[in-house]
């Protein structure tokens, strides 16, 4: 643990950052793909249906009433409340005295999906009558049918689930309903949709935007030692800067901060001031923007950088710079995430940043580097969960203003 100073500080720590997660494509499940399911015309009353699966539609045709179509899915879907997934279902009934009945099966139970359509109308059966129609809903939102022909057959009961809270869903039906003799119903879309969100994980071959500096190792110039050669704000482990945890304390006794001190021995005399961390990612990378966390507490002595400069480097030696990042209002009591994208990427192997001091002390407790990456390795979490992220170039944090200036790679 560092040292501590005598004097007992109430600080407060405010993140303030956007962040664009990678996101994960949703789940779409066709339930009207001939080829996902085993379908079967079932006559009834001497009528029979005929369909035609052409132009990604399903279209359901008699000369009368009861026939109808259905289908048991190759594979049964097994959903969770936790899934968020949507029912999405579009679909017309042709004739002016057709109806149709459109269902999902769910082992001995049966959904009424037309049944949650806003303002539809009904026969004496609870068929659905002529129109076009569209309905969007959460599956969980759903009921089944429970089994009495009162009320327009429009009864329900709480979805069956299994012992382990799921709802399966075993196949759909589409009915050919009404008094008409030429029914015609048209089913354009019917889909079960689960949200893919934020992802920590990247699929093998794609790319995405990870952390690339988490547990790489860097260089320090600035890292201060006392008369007895003591370190007070000690980089503990030599990887504290890119250990992927930020300080979740604003105090400059939490170990997560390392101290940098112009009156280090390796920066006199340097009259500029500037103490550095040079991070080596091992490998020529593709980067995008980059991030620092700080310390301001005027009141010790500790305040915000009046700039970081970002270089980056092939070799170590020949650098371009690539960004600045300037913080304003530096007598403020918190933490600060310095944050830039750069207009396009660029790639190099090092990355310098540079923090021109104010005063005698600047704590950092984070630096990123954000570019791309392929494969299976999923981005970087420190303990406060962040994931990799695209950093959005202008913030307001704890009534500072944290201005970007950028440079084209």
């Amino acid at each position: 643990m560092k040292k501590k100073l005598a004097l007992i500080l109430s600080l407060t720590l405010i993140f303030a950052l956007t962040v664009i997660p990678a996101q994960a494509a949703d789940t779409v499940i066709n339930l009207i793909d001939e080829s996902n399911a085993t379908w079967t015309n079932n006559d009834a009353n001497s009528n029979s249906v005929s369909t035609d699966f052409s132009d990604d539609k399903l279209v359901a045709t008699a000369p009368g009433s009861w026939p109808w179509i259905s289908s048991v899915l190759n594979e049964a879907i097994v959903l969770t409340e936790e899934d968020d997934a949507k029912l999405n279902i579009k679909f017309k009934v042709e004739d002016a005295t057709a109806c149709t009945s459109i269902r999902l099966i769910s082992g001995a139970d049966t959904i009424y999906v037309h049944h949650f359509i806003p303002d539809a109308t009904y026969d004496g059966a609870g068929d659905i009558t002529t129109g076009e129609y569209e309905l969007s809903i959460d599956v969980f939102d759903l009921k089944m049918y429970n089994g009495t022909a009162a009320d327009l057959y429009l009864g329900t009961k709480d979805l069956v689930l299994n012992d382990s809270d799921e709802l399966i869903i075993d196949g759909i039906q589409v009915w050919c309903s009404g008094a008409s003799t030429d029914i015609t119903v048209t089913v354009e879309k019917f889909e079960i949709v689960i949200p893919g969100g934020a992802t920590e994980e990247s699929q093998t071959g794609e790319t995405t935007i990870a952390n690339l500096a988490a547990g790489k190792s860097y260089t320090l110039k600035g890292l201060y030692a006392d008369a007895n050669d003591a370190i007070p704000y000690p980089d503990e482990s030599g990887k504290d800067l890119t250990d992927g945890l930020k300080a979740e304390e604003a105090a400059y006794s939490n170990a997560a901060f390392v101290g940098l001190n112009f009156n280090a021995a390796d920066m006199l005399p340097d009259e500029c001031q500037i103490s550095e961390v040079v991070v080596d990612l091992g490998a020529k990378e593709t980067l995008t923007s980059f991030a620092v966390q700080t310390l301001t507490d005027s009141g010790v002595g500790i305040t915000a950088p009046s700039n970081i400069k970002v270089s980056v480097s092939d070799n170590g030696t020949d650098w371009t710079e690539v960004g600045d990042l300037a913080y304003d209002n530096a007598d403020t009591s918190a933490t600060a995430l310095y944050m830039a994208e750069l207009d396009a990427a660029t790639e190099g192997q090092y990355v310098k940043f540079e923090f021109t001091h104010v005063s005698s002390w600047v704590f950092v407790s984070e630096v990123e580097v954000y570019g791309e990456t392929e494969g299976t390795t999923p981005p970087p979490t420190g303990d406060n969960g962040y994931v990799g992220f695209t950093i959005i170039a202008l913030v307001s944090l704890a009534g500072a203003a944290i201005v970007v200036s950028k440079k084209r790679a």
